[in-house]
């Protein structure tokens, strides 16, 4: 099993950067970013069970039941410095990964960042769109502003990819946070300033989950900020990720 794709490997590359899609998405959402980073950063993309090269296996729509899975496979890696970054449920993933490792005292991320997601341990509106009819989960994506439209309105298309995408949100809604110790690692949140699914407030919370620096930053565009100014996300964060890989020397 791969859980990590690398687009554009850089041996070499003194950091590592690896990433947790959104709902529905996949290695491919963020293969532009590999080559488009900093030279001295590596970008490693998460597969989920399920996705293209995995599309044999079943999905896991439990965040407890993916942690070990992808923090084992992480574990074996070569031992060079990482960043970890989720956008979305990928936040979540990644935030809990953190947690996973940090607990275990073994390999541990240098720095954190979350995108799109409110802090986990707020209260959150009960929501079930991986059990709405088909026409309703497609009016649904329609409004998020992220799925191409021409997609939308191909069938074969949607009867593919929506039960990878109601795995997903299965994952998401399904979670529950559960209170522990703060996440030692720098933490950065971003968000899009006109994504309601994240609103300033409960990003901002994300402070509350860790122990060192916190800090957020929000960009021009929804909930797909992150492809909208992909230039300058990746900017900012190679100015945080890699002050981050420097406090270790």
């Amino acid at each position: 099993m791969t859980w990590f794709v690398f687009p554009k490997p850089r041996p070499r590359a003194e950091l590592r950067l690896l990433c947790f899609p959104y709902a529905g998405g996949s290695a491919i959402s963020f293969n532009s970013w590999a080559a488009k980073i900093s030279e001295h950063i590596e970008v490693g993309i998460v597969q989920l069970p399920g996705r293209e090269n995995r599309s044999h296996e079943p999905f896991i729509k439990s965040v407890g039941a993916l942690i070990p899975e992808i923090g084992a496979a992480l574990r074996q890696l070569d031992a060079r410095p990482f960043a970890l970054f989720g956008h979305s449920v990928g936040a979540v993933l990644a935030y809990e990964l953190t947690r996973w490792l940090e607990a275990r005292e073994a390999v541990v991320p240098i720095h954190l960042t979350v995108a799109g997601r409110s802090a986990p341990h707020l209260p959150r509106p009960e929501r079930a769109l991986h059990k709405l009819p088909d026409v309703d989960l497609i009016a649904k994506l329609r409004s998020f502003n992220g799925t191409p439209r021409v997609l939308l309105e191909n069938q074969e298309i949607m009867d593919f990819f929506l039960p990878r995408l109601r795995a997903d949100f299965e994952l998401n809604e399904t979670y529950t946070h559960i209170a522990g110790p703060r996440v030692r690692c720098p933490i950065t949140a971003l968000g899009g300033e006109t994504d309601s699914l994240a609103p300033a407030d409960e990003l901002g919370a994300w402070k509350d989950l860790g122990s060192a620096q916190f800090s957020s930053r929000s960009f021009s565009g929804d909930h797909f900020f992150v492809h909208q100014r992909e230039s300058d996300v990746l900017r900012l964060m190679e100015s945080t990720i890699m002050p981050s890989r420097m406090a270790l020397s």
